[in-house]
């Protein structure tokens, strides 16, 4: 196991896996510790771009409530902030774990976009943009779906 990684990491999405659907170099051996530093250093807004054509061709907008087109504008430096790298990263994590779940890009992107019951009707996409504990209900949701425990 390598430093950063945890045995409870099967049910999630490998930080490899993250770091590629980020575009980040060296992707093959990022590990959870270095993605941590990436954040606090500030992700590249590339990544956030390349999430946002992944998750949303077709132009849906449904990603500007974890970074706004006008502050993603200001970033003259080219860098998110580390908020705004945490949140990407949160995202990216989710989309994996999306993928490996139901095996197809539109059905992920379906189920992180669409309205589900279990969240009161909301979006899982929009209740993993809110906070870290957001995140974490999206991710026992998924791991219940791949499982089968949830409806």
């Amino acid at each position: 196991m390598k430093p950063g990684e945890s045995k409870g990491q099967s049910m999630r999405a490998k930080p490899t896996e993250i770091a590629k659907a980020l575009g980040l170099a060296n992707a093959e051996s990022v590990t959870l510790l270095d993605l941590a530093h990436r954040c606090e250093e500030g992700l590249p807004k590339s990544c956030f771009l390349r999430l946002h054509e992944t998750l949303a061709p077709e132009g849906q907008k449904f990603l500007n409530s974890l970074i706004s087109p006008a502050s993603l504008g200001r970033r003259k430096d080219g860098k998110l902030t580390p908020c705004e790298s945490d949140g990407t990263v949160r995202l990216a994590h989710c989309w994996q774990m999306a993928l490996e779940t139901f095996q197809d890009e539109s059905k992920a992107r379906r189920f992180l976009s669409g309205p589900h019951p279990l969240l009161g009707g909301r979006p899982p996409m929009a209740v993993l943009a809110g906070s870290t504990c957001g995140a974490e209900v999206i991710y026992q949701l998924l791991g219940r779906l791949r499982y089968g425990s949830a409806a």
